[in-house]
């Protein structure tokens, strides 16, 4: 994991290379104001600084998501607001910027669900599916499960109706900035 005050630098390096770009319309700026410990890396929350130090809902930038660091390349991602708030961003990062998960990730599904069917039992181990597998129907859901539970890897079609139709998503709820950091940049 980068640490902290990477995360951070990189960060404000991107937001240094936006205002950069932009040299006819003014820039509102904005600073790092809080950092979270994250499983992927660290979200760095940014807001305008009349905000940072008022606190005064007048003075806050509506609509923007936190930046994900990578915590394994230092790569930079922004997170839409909306994607952020509902908590759809994790799955589509982890598919379309880390790839599908191979057989035996523990990110991958069959073994996201034995790992909770083993914890917390067979519901919310249906609860995580239908979570990450949203076409699924409860039955198909529920023969998904039992297949995990035998040890046995899901039914095919139902592994392909878990996965879904990545390319369908039309607008990303993460989107690339950076990165991957070189080690002392």
């Amino acid at each position: 994991m980068i640490p902290m005050e990477r995360a951070i630098a990189l960060v404000e390096q991107v937001l240094a290379r936006e205002d950069a770009r932009s040299p006819h319309v003014e820039a509102l700026p904005v600073v790092v104001w809080k950092t979270e410990r994250h499983a992927l890396g660290w979200l760095v929350f940014v807001q305008s600084p009349q905000w940072v130090r008022s606190r005064d809902s007048m003075d806050m930038l509506v609509g923007i998501g936190p930046y994900l660091v990578d915590g394994d390349d230092g790569s930079v991602h922004t997170i839409y607001v909306v994607a952020y708030a509902m908590d759809d961003w994790e799955d589509d990062y982890r598919y379309r910027v880390k790839g599908p998960p191979r057989p035996g990730d523990p990110e991958a599904l069959p073994v996201a669900v034995a790992r909770v069917l083993a914890a917390e039992g067979r519901v919310a181990a249906m609860r995580l599916l239908r979570k990450r597998a949203q076409l699924l129907t409860l039955n198909q859901a529920r023969e998904y499960v039992a297949s995990v539970s035998r040890g046995e890897e899901p039914p095919e079609e139902l592994a392909e109706i878990a996965a879904g139709p990545r390319e369908a998503v039309l607008v990303p709820p993460i989107t690339t900035v950076a990165g991957p950091a070189s080690p002392q940049a």
